[in-house]
């Protein structure tokens, strides 16, 4: 496998499931390429950091730090 077909399953593995031949196949080639790896470590997290964005998980973060922030402005004036 190349890296052009690795980044390819990389990709694809979050949007639907790989047969199991492809999962082998992705599994050595991010075994033995240090690039591939990282490509699905950033991939991996951009995955989970969408998931958490789209269940509204950073929206309270925000709103929290947000007010938080207000609070502070408030007492200063």
């Amino acid at each position: 496998m190349n890296c052009q077909k690795a980044s390819e399953l990389a990709s694809r593995q979050y949007d639907q499931p790989l047969s199991l031949s492809k999962k082998i196949s992705l599994k050595f080639h991010l075994l033995i390429c240090k690039h591939c790896r990282n490509f699905n470590k950033n991939i991996e997290q951009l995955s989970h950091s969408m998931q958490s964005f789209l269940r509204g998980d950073d929206n309270k973060d925000q709103k929290t730090d947000t007010s938080d922030s207000d609070d502070s402005d408030s007492q200063l004036k």
